[in-house]
């Protein structure tokens, strides 16, 4: 009975504790998407794939803080490094990257997959919170999201760069603050000898 008692009254306490992280984590994905974070990622065709994030993290961040903050039951972190910069560098792989945001960091952030006869469609809402931009700030490069993905892309938004199966977006600082949530969509190719399980 005693046991039973103290099993219910943590599942409230660690629901919250979850959500203060994700409410943190998405204050700081807010506050580093508005500067020059750079992600490159691969996507296979089963959904699993890995990325590579580059960003400004606390002052006071640590690789083990880093780490907490992109690890998940879908999201691996593989490795924490700084830069000269003292930028964060994570390198992750997903199992399931409509999963991704299972990891706190990434928690304002949808990513479906959707099949389309022959075609596939990858699209990734970024829930970030707008800001007015300051005017020193407005031009300079902001967030650049690039995916290698398991087909010949046949079109992407926001006018992408497209290089036969990679995309890649680039927003200024002021484009990008400027509008919320931000959508990136691209269609491609599903190759023919693979089956969705």
């Amino acid at each position: 009975m005693t046991a039973r008692f103290a099993s219910r009254s943590r599942a409230p306490l660690a629901s919250a504790l979850r959500s203060l992280l994700v409410t943190a984590a998405v204050v700081g994905l807010s506050l580093s998407l508005s500067g020059c974070v750079v992600v490159w990622g691969i996507l296979n065709a089963d959904g699993s794939g890995m990325f590579e994030l580059t960003y400004s993290p606390p002052p006071d961040a640590t690789t083990e803080s880093v780490a907490a903050q992109f690890n998940s039951p879908h999201v691996h972190v593989q490795s924490v490094t700084f830069n000269q910069e003292h930028k964060a560098v994570v390198r992750a792989s997903f199992d399931d990257i409509t999963q991704i945001s299972t990891a706190p960091w990434l928690g304002s952030i949808a990513i479906t997959r959707t099949r389309e006869g022959s075609e596939e469609v990858l699209r990734i809402v970024l829930n970030h919170a707008k800001r007015q931009t300051p005017e020193e700030e407005k031009d300079r490069d902001g967030p650049r999201i690039s995916i290698t993905l398991p087909g010949r892309i046949v079109e992407a938004n926001k006018q992408a760069e497209i290089t036969s199966n990679r995309v890649v977006w680039r927003y200024t600082r002021q484009e990008f603050d400027s509008e919320s949530p931000r959508e990136l969509v691209v269609r491609y190719a599903i190759s023919r000898w693979w089956k969705r399980p």
